[in-house]
């Protein structure tokens, strides 16, 4: 799936589920990293904003959650 995929690039870009984890905060552990990059249809929308900030943009909100309508936030 391809949210996986910018997943995986935002994990390389940090270093590890863990360290993105922590970054992102909120109570986000490095088992919710790993349940979006295995399981998960996409990365839940409330979290996109972070990795893409944490990230530089490098990957976007577009390619975590395709289902928002992330120019509507955008604005």
């Amino acid at each position: 799936m391809p949210h996986r995929e910018a997943l995986a690039r935002a994990i390389e870009i940090v270093g590890s589920q863990s360290r993105l984890a922590r970054e992102i905060g909120g109570g986000v552990t490095q088992a919710h990293v790993h349940y979006w990059l295995t399981q998960a249809k996409v990365v839940p929308a409330e979290y996109c904003p972070a990795i893409e900030r944490i990230v530089k943009r490098a990957v976007s909100c577009e390619e975590l959650n395709p289902h928002v309508d992330w120019w509507v936030l955008r604005r």
